[in-house]
């Protein structure tokens, strides 16, 4: 099983080298909701999530933590990025499930939606039907379905996969005699590799069994490493088929570490780096969060985001959770945008 395993591995190291070969040219990307993190747990810790083990939006972070899951979960998150545009919304839904000797399996949906537009002129910015009671209007909305696989080499070391199909929704144009859709599809690839509990030894560890239905038993120590491909694959045009833009490819790399972990207090430390792989007009991002789990129940978490190329982007982060054997709830506060947004998740945990 771990020779077979071993050579799916290769295997995605070599399938992710091609696809980065095929989009080193573009300098320019397109669908950027796709830079936005889904998972408030992930956000309020500075958006550090990448060497994260058992986080149900493992889809989007590095599909690799989903081999450690030995659950059935179904996960969902909602955020409104710009606060003062009540109909924009991002949403991501995700369910898992893990077959004995085989892996998990997942299927997720990344969803953002837009208030709707008002259609113009295609040779001015005059706006059509506004002097009627029904002006035209569009719904510019653009998704992502990501169907995910992963499994283990052993105890501790994981890969994942992501295959994605992304659609873009724009108006529809006409020119002349004829007509443009503004709807794009394209065909993505992620891959992600996860090495969990690393030197066990520098992490005090105290805990013992909680005789709780409620309470998660799980342990952890020692330091994750986390690496992730995402948004690998096909150039995207909309109405000239000739002018096409990459997607919004980056890589993240990062580790967490846990200095103390009891049943009383916990800490963990996470630092990510992620870096725009074809994207000339944004900057790299270095993530920094730190958690702290009292009665392995309630956490507290902090974060920051830097920006390498603009000091003025950089922002702070936070927010809380909760969470138990069956369920968690999640809630994250940062000023990413103009204005400071409120992020939401929750996560339904069954027993096989």
């Amino acid at each position: 099983m771990t020779n077979f395993v071993g050579g799916h591995l290769k295997l995605l190291v070599l399938l992710l080298s091609l696809f980065s070969i095929c989009i080193v040219f573009p300098q320019t990307s397109t669908a950027r909701f796709l830079y936005w993190q889904p998972s408030a747990e992930i956000r309020a810790l500075g958006g550090a999530g990448v060497s994260i083990v058992g986080n149900s939006f493992s889809a989007y972070y590095n599909p690799a933590s989903f081999a450690f899951d030995t659950t059935l979960n179904f996960s969902a998150s909602f955020t409104q990025p710009f606060s003062d545009f009540k109909n924009t919304s991002h949403t991501f839904i995700s369910a898992s499930l893990p077959i004995k000797n085989v892996g998990t399996f997942a299927i997720s949906l990344n969803a953002f939606w837009i208030e709707n537009q008002v259609r113009t002129s295609e040779e001015s910015p005059e706006q059509l039907g506004v002097i009627s009671d029904n002006p035209e209007l569009f719904n510019p909305t653009h998704w992502q379905l990501k169907l995910s696989y992963a499994n283990k080499i052993n105890d501790n070391i994981a890969f994942g996969v992501n295959l994605n199909l992304l659609s873009i929704s724009l108006t529809d144009l006409s020119f002349g005699e004829s007509d443009f859709t503004g709807t794009s599809f394209a065909f993505l690839l992620d891959g992600g590799v996860l090495i969990k509990d690393i030197l066990s030894e520098v992490t005090y560890l105290d805990v013992k069994p909680i005789q709780n239905l409620w309470i998660d038993n799980t342990n952890h120590s020692g330091f994750s490493l986390g690496f992730s491909l995402l948004n690998l694959g096909q150039n995207i045009s909309y109405y000239d088929p000739t002018y096409k833009d990459s997607p919004p490819a980056f890589a993240l790399f990062g580790f967490s570490y846990w200095p103390l972990f009891t049943n009383l207090f916990s800490d963990r430390i996470l630092i990510d780096y992620e870096k725009k792989l074809y994207d000339s007009e944004k900057y790299d991002l270095i993530h920094i969060g730190n958690e702290i789990i009292l009665f392995k129940l309630v956490s507290l978490r902090g974060g920051y985001v830097i920006n390498t190329g603009d000091i003025q982007e950089n922002y702070f982060t936070y927010g809380l959770g909760v969470k138990t054997k069956y369920f968690s709830v999640n809630v994250a506060r940062y000023n990413q945008f103009i204005k400071s947004s409120w992020h939401f998740d929750a996560r339904l945990t069954l027993e096989l």
